[in-house]
């Protein structure tokens, strides 16, 4: 199984979870969120972490499941036309790798947990770049638009 996702504790604790159910995990950190404590938990308990794209796609062709965020492993196999074992398929967690799938409909099954009820229900819908925007707008009924902005510790 190869995970795509950020590097923080959700992360390891879905790898361990896998892990210990049996399941060969790969780890792919999503490139701009690595925390370095994490992926270093996931190497102790025996996960592989993969950090070059092209390291990656011998684990693609092996590999029945990706777990992934916004479709970094399904772009990969569409870019170097990975094949793919007959019954692999994907885990989609975030609307941006839902929008990709119905732009480039991938030749495997894709699971939407991004339109699922339950994440649409439990998610914090202001804790995103677009409702921080809107918050702010409706506070102070002024936009963001030509200002500068800095952001702390977002994310």
């Amino acid at each position: 199984m190869v995970v795509c996702t950020h590097a923080k504790f959700s992360s390891l604790e879905l790898c361990r979870v896998l892990f210990s159910a049996g399941h060969e995990v790969v780890f792919y950190p999503v490139d701009y969120s690595k925390e370095a404590e994490y992926v270093d938990a996931l190497i102790q308990m025996g996960v592989r972490v993969i950090e070059q794209p092209k390291q990656l796609l011998l684990f693609l062709e092996q590999a029945d499941c990706a777990i992934e965020d916004g479709a970094r492993l399904s772009k990969l196999i569409l870019e170097y036309g990975v094949t793919l074992k007959e019954d692999f398929f994907s885990v989609e967690q975030t609307s941006g790798g839902i929008r990709f799938f119905e732009e480039h409909p991938p030749k495997y099954p894709v699971v939407n947990v991004a339109m699922s009820a339950m994440k649409l229900d439990l998610e914090n819908r202001r804790a995103t770049p677009e409702g921080v925007i809107e918050q702010f707008a409706h506070a102070t009924g002024k936009t963001l638009g030509g200002r500068h902005v800095l952001i702390i510790g977002f994310g």
